[in-house]
Parts: C-alpha cells; structure tokens; sequence
C-alpha cells in the first residue's frame, strides 16, 4: 500500500507539472490571416519587393516559465505573411527594400483575471533600401490580443493564444500599411 500512495502521489506531481509546461508562441498561428490583409498583384506598386532584414527583441520560452514570442518565430510569422501578401521578394528582384524589426515587451492588461487576458504587442519596423539609404518608413505598430476561458482554460495556453493574437494583429497592421502606402510612400 505505500508504494501504491508512492506511486499516486508521483503521478500527481508529473500531471501538475506536464500540466503547467508552456509552448513557445507558433509563427504559423501569429502569420496575419490572408482575408486580414490586401494582396498586391503584379505589377502594383510594393510586388515582391521586400525582404526580412534584422528581427531584434523577444525571448524564447522556459517548459515551466511563460509563454513568449521569440524573434526568429517573429521574423517567420512576417516573413509567412509578406509572402501571402505578395510583398516578400525572391532573390531576383531589384531595388529591394529591407524590413527590420525591433520587439518590445508584451504588455499584459490589467485585465488578467480567471476569465480574460489581453496582451498589447508593439513592434518598430523599419523600412529601408538594401542597397543603403535613409529609413522610408520608421514607426511603431501595435497589436491587441484578447483571449478568454472559452478559448483555453489553462492560464498558461490562453495567454500564449493571446501573445499570438496580439502579434497576427501587429503584422496585420504593419503589413495592410506596406500594401496600401507602398505606391506613394515606398518607392
């Protein structure tokens, strides 16, 4: 009988833990949604034009820490997005023009109860000539995520659903202004 308590107590211990373990965010679930963003078609302005330079900032995730949002998942979220969007250039194009990326920290919302969580995500981009040159477009983008119980009971998952939110958002943004402002301010 007390190798059987043993035996419970350790299978207690190993579901709490595996319980609490915590996934990095996925490129592929903050990727922008292709309905979110417009499409640039050949011959439009901004087509296959730009390309993912330096993603700076974020952090990977610790199994029993937080979930975060790490660069390189970044930089392969934008890149996934820029190419459904027809922005992203193949190695060919001329007249490239670089993305850069500067992460901040995530701002969790006050709002993080038992029911819902919020996460704000800023992002600076930076657009500029591959070739060398003054930054065409230099601003910060935020994104909003929101998540409640119904989309994940456990804390853990509902605040990495909402990190991954909070940055398909910001790439949504950042990507719908490359699309719409690339004919007047990206040429």
């Amino acid at each position: 009988m007390h190798n059987a308590a043993r035996t419970g107590f350790i299978e207690a211990v190993c579901t709490i833990v595996l319980a609490g373990c915590v996934y990095p965010a996925s490129s592929v679930e903050m990727a922008a949604r292709p309905a979110a963003i417009h499409r640039v078609d050949a011959g439009q302005a901004g087509y296959r034009r730009f390309v993912v330079g330096t993603i700076d900032g974020g952090s990977s995730t610790r199994p029993l820490g937080r979930s975060n949002v790490a660069g390189g998942d970044l930089g392969d979220a934008l890149r996934q997005s820029m190419d459904a969007a027809g922005l992203l250039a193949d190695s060919a194009t001329p007249n490239k023009l670089r993305v850069n990326a500067t992460m901040s920290d995530e701002v969790t919302s006050a709002w993080y109860s038992l029911f819902r969580l919020t996460v704000k995500s800023v992002v600076h981009y930076t657009v500029m000539p591959v070739a060398g040159g003054a930054p065409l477009f230099s601003e910060d983008v935020a994104g909003e995520g929101t998540k409640t119980t119904a989309d994940a009971f456990l804390g853990t998952k509902r605040l990495r659903l909402a990190k991954e939110a909070a940055m398909r958002s910001n790439i949504e943004l950042f990507v719908r202004h490359l699309a719409d402002s690339s004919a007047a301010r990206l040429r």
